[in-house]
């Protein structure tokens, strides 16, 4: 009788611990798109201008950190995203910038040796940029949200507490 009280307390536990990672699901498959999306930027600029990976590889770097963040908060809870949060208010401010930079086909060409400049690889360049800028501004206004327990998964983890 005992150890099955042991055994269900486990379970709650373990039940719980899930409950409260998976309220950043959006936000870690969210790094993931961000980080390889930067993270194959880097490596085609590596393979044709290598002067030109400065800012990708800085994203990269900012993104693992934010990545290591996960793994820490698996085991003890909490609600802020420290490096989640720079790491995505960083991508939302480069991803403006590299908008409003790809106006010149001179920065479009040394951002993007790879691509080579035309009217398709530009607008290709700006779908990315548009996405990864909603796809950034969503995660954080969850991180933000998750930090202030005002999203739905905590109201669920309060009823299950109970």
């Amino acid at each position: 009788m005992a150890r099955s009280k042991e055994i269900k307390k486990h379970e709650k536990e373990l039940a719980l611990r899930n409950f409260r990672f998976n309220r950043f699901l959006f936000i870690r498959y969210a790094l993931a798109f961000s980080v390889i999306a930067n993270l194959y930027w880097l490596f085609m600029n590596l393979f044709t201008q290598v002067s030109s990976i400065i800012l990708p590889g800085a994203m990269v770097v900012l993104g693992g950190m934010a990545a290591f963040e996960y793994l820490r908060i698996y085991w003890t809870h909490q609600n802020t995203l420290k490096f989640s949060k720079i790491y995505f208010q960083t991508q939302i401010v480069v991803n403006v910038l590299l908008f409003f930079a790809t106006f010149n086909e001179s920065v479009f060409g040394y951002l993007y040796p790879f691509l080579g400049v035309s009217n398709e690889a530009i607008l290709l360049v700006y779908i990315i940029l548009g996405v990864g800028l909603v796809v950034a501004g969503i995660s954080l206004f969850k991180v933000l949200r998750i930090a202030k327990n005002k999203d739905k998964k905590y109201q669920y983890i309060q009823r299950y507490e109970k």
